[in-house]
């Protein structure tokens, strides 16, 4: 079966599968149309105290971090299978990267197993490889996406394309995760 996190009858029948012990309800949501709430090759490992900018690894992470338009964020299902989902981003400069995701399987997975990755395309011959290891969570406190100048400033043209509205993408994008960088690897 094709899984599509855009179909909005996969997304009812997910809110309507996931208890209370699943995905905590904290915000409010549209989902289909429906109020929902959500809740040989040498490797650099580091564990994560701040991205070196004057090291070429580290400024080659700083690159990818800022310019990079889409990463992928892989989360863990229940059973342990390894989900991986394209996704926007916007780095706070230090320490973390903020997401905005549909009330959908990534969410439930996040709830249920904070340890997730970060993996850029790297250069398509296997060079330029950085993986992010990150904990995350929901992030209450953080404003709408379309309340978040940094955001709209590195997405609004994006957002356009896809025949979306700072506010119509907002109200399903509406799940805020925090993904705090706790190692760092690659090459």
């Amino acid at each position: 079966m094709r899984y599509d996190e855009h179909d909005p009858d996969l997304q009812r029948d997910l809110l309507n599968r996931a208890g209370s012990s699943d995905l905590e309800a904290t915000r409010p949501c549209t989902v289909g149309g429906t109020r929902a709430m959500s809740s040989s090759w040498r490797v650099r490992v580091s564990s994560f105290a701040m991205i070196d900018e004057a090291s070429e690894f580290g400024a080659r992470v700083a690159r990818h971090l800022r310019d990079d338009v889409v990463v992928w964020l892989t989360t863990v299902s229940r059973s342990g299978e390894p989900i991986p989902s394209p996704v926007w981003f916007l780095w706070d400069g230090a320490e973390s990267v903020l997401v905005y995701s549909m009330l959908s399987v990534r969410v439930r997975n996040v709830a249920a197993n904070a340890h997730v990755a970060l993996n850029f395309g790297g250069d398509g011959r296997g060079g330029d490889i950085v993986v992010l290891s990150c904990t995350a969570a929901e992030e209450l406190e953080a404003p709408s996406a379309d309340a978040n100048s940094d955001y709209l400033a590195k997405y609004g043209a994006e957002i356009e394309e896809i025949g979306e509205t700072p506010k119509s993408f907002a109200a399903k994008y509406c799940v805020p995760l925090r993904l705090r960088i706790t190692r760092i690897r690659g090459h």
